[in-house]
């Protein structure tokens, strides 16, 4: 129990970095939002905001304290939290709408991140254990 309390207060990613504003990297957060199904890469990002890669990842890590890959990896994972609530979607489509191609791969990744399973959390998000 007390490693739920602790997962579910604990931050998943912490915004550091520079404090100045970059709307460049506002415009890349707002893609990656809106792509959050889609297989984008960081190039597809770059060309969207109109830099090069390496300018993208250097702003986006000055101004949010990560790399553009981790933090659509984030939003992913986060996303994927509030789906699994839902009962009626099966674990294939939530890993679908979160950009994953595989359930499996999503588990993976999905368990390294918050230590539980995709099941395991929606288990205890049904018990009222913890809120999505």
């Amino acid at each position: 129990m007390h490693e739920v309390s602790n997962f579910q207060s604990e931050p998943f990613f912490q915004i550091g970095g520079n404090t100045q504003f970059d709307e460049t990297v506002s415009i890349a957060q707002d893609y990656i939002k809106q792509h959050v199904d889609s297989q984008i890469t960081i190039k597809d990002i770059a060309t969207y905001v109109g830099v090069s890669e390496s300018t993208l990842i250097r702003r986006f890590k000055g101004q949010v304290g990560l790399s553009p890959h981790k933090y659509l990896l984030n939003h992913r994972l986060l996303t994927a939290k509030q789906l699994l609530a839902d009962n009626s979607l099966t674990l294939l489509h939530v890993a679908q709408l979160v950009g994953f191609k595989d359930t499996y791969y999503f588990s993976q990744v999905f368990e390294q991140h918050f230590q539980l399973t995709p099941t395991h959390y929606r288990k205890l998000v049904k018990a009222k254990v913890f809120h999505a």
